[in-house]
């Protein structure tokens, strides 16, 4: 789950949407309607209607989510990627 990240020098997990680290219903909820108000913008219901392959439809969408791996992203979260890319 992209919401919690493993601290490295603790065996423990964190809640990213709490400054405590501490998983609260009310954060997940936060999350969830700033994720949903997003998702329901402008920008997001064109996409839905441009002419495109479904494919190229949701690669567009996993853009601008940010969730396209790439070798920064990858890095930053601490998977190495080598020199091969």
């Amino acid at each position: 789950m992209e919401q919690f990240r493993k601290i490295v020098s603790k065996d423990t997990w964190v809640w990213k949407e709490d400054e405590e680290g501490s998983y609260l219903v009310k954060s997940a909820y936060s999350a969830l309607q700033h994720n949903y108000a997003r998702e329901n913008s402008k920008l997001f219901k064109s996409l839905w209607t441009i002419k495109a392959l479904p494919s190229t439809q949701h690669f567009i969408w996993k853009m601008l989510l940010d969730k396209i791996l790439a070798k920064v992203n990858l890095e930053y979260k601490g998977v190495g990627t080598g020199n091969s890319m």
